[in-house]
């Protein structure tokens, strides 16, 4: 009897131990874990956050987080998805975040054929969208629901189900200048370009239906950076590492102003009106929203790598870290999403 309940107890004890170490697995496991939930909001932003951070590490598509994740040792570096309260590694690599349409997340491969994620992660080749040979494997990027691809010297817009010449570049105001894809916004139906010349900035908008430049403004500065657009100013960055400014120029004054000043370096957010900007290095270091030249509130003190603006709720960063975390706008709460 004794024996039995020896044999009951060391059987006992072993299924408590696969149970832990299960729940342990679970919880520890390179490929999932347990995070806040993602809330579904339809008044999303795909564009700004690409344009703003150049090549996006995280996009948002209804409650659910596509997040590249840098970890130093690499064991968890990846792609993962966030959703439901817990979040899985769908690739080791980085996939390009750059373009979501259609609420699918397309991409080139390294063959140039063109493919999608779903919600789910699950990878699949496009069949109905023909991209002519030209464009493939070239940048691709959506607006306003909009799908466009950006060559050497144009931008294809897809409209009634194939690419058509959105902006062909020699109808710009150039001179000899180059524009490279950094240097342009669009806009509703304008396109906005900028080119340095004799360390003077030009910013100019072409009417896409006039076909013709009806807005230029030169200013007696270089070093130009992140312009972002909204419908009544345009803003942008000049700086280094060591110091950096943000200026707005009003599109019906043409005025320029002085938003934003800051020793170390300066990466900015825009949407729906708010005005998002990180400071990283110095001791000013940390996420601020601004709402005048005279008027900022610092939201974290932590160090960011960049500054995402999904909808109206929420700001996100990652940190130095590379841990993606969000700071809630209604009453300043900070949580870690990922790390």
């Amino acid at each position: 009897m004794k024996k039995k309940r020896v044999v009951i107890s060391v059987v006992s004890v072993a299924i408590a131990s696969a149970l832990l170490f299960s729940v342990w697995f679970y919880f520890t496991s390179t490929d999932r874990y347990f995070l806040p939930k993602i809330e579904n909001n339809e008044a999303e932003n795909y564009y700004n956050n690409t344009e703003a951070n150049q090549s996006s590490g995280a996009v948002k598509i209804n409650d659910t987080i596509f997040f590249h994740f840098h970890e130093k040792t690499g064991e968890k570096s990846g792609t993962y998805i966030i959703s439901g309260g817990s979040a899985h590694r769908i690739s080791k690599e980085s996939i390009n975040f750059d373009c979501v349409y259609d609420k699918k997340l397309y991409y080139f491969d390294e063959d140039s054929n063109l493919y999608y994620l779903d919600i789910n992660g699950k990878k699949h080749m496009e069949q109905n969208i023909k991209v002519p040979s030209e464009l493939k494997g070239l940048r691709m990027f959506s607006c306003e629901d909009t799908l466009f691809v950006q060559a050497n010297s144009s931008v294809y817009r897809y409209e009634s189900g194939s690419f058509k010449i959105f902006v062909d570049y020699k109808d710009l105001n150039l001179g000899q200048n180059v524009i490279q894809h950094y240097c342009t916004y669009i806009y509703s139906n304008d396109f906005y370009y900028w080119y340095n010349e004799n360390n003077k900035t030009h910013f100019c908008k072409f009417d896409t239906v006039k076909k013709q430049t009806d807005f230029e403004v030169e200013l007696n500065i270089n070093d130009v950076s992140s312009v972002l657009v909204d419908n009544k100013n345009i803003y942008f960055i000049v700086g280094d590492d060591e110091h950096s400014k943000l200026y707005s120029i009003n599109k019906q004054t043409k005025n320029s102003e002085l938003l934003f000043s800051t020793e170390g370096f300066l990466i900015v957010n825009l949407y729906n009106g708010k005005i998002i900007v990180g400071v990283r290095s110095g001791k000013e270091s940390g996420v601020y929203m601004v709402e005048s030249a005279q008027k900022s509130k610092k939201l974290s003190s932590k160090e960011p790598v960049t500054v995402y603006s999904f909808d109206d709720n929420y700001v996100y960063f990652t940190d130095m870290n590379y841990r993606l975390i969000r700071i809630n706008l209604e009453n300043s709460m900070q949580e870690v999403v990922f790390h």
